[in-house]
């Protein structure tokens, strides 16, 4: 799966503003499990920060 991060235009023409979104990214140290990296790109193997539980859609 492909990390996206994007940079948005955020102000006037004469003031350019660029704001970086991110994507919320499965875990690929721990594949096959639901854990997500909601602040971007997996660093699990450089000691970066753990992956989360994916938020859960379903309703009852």
């Amino acid at each position: 799966m492909t990390t996206v991060a994007a940079e948005l235009w955020d102000g006037p023409a004469s003031e350019p503003v660029l704001t970086t979104v991110r994507v919320p990214v499965p875990c690929v140290a721990r594949p096959g499990t639901t854990l997500w990296h909601l602040d971007g790109p997996c660093r699990c193997f450089v000691g970066g920060p753990p992956p989360e539980f994916a938020p859960s859609t379903a309703r009852g």
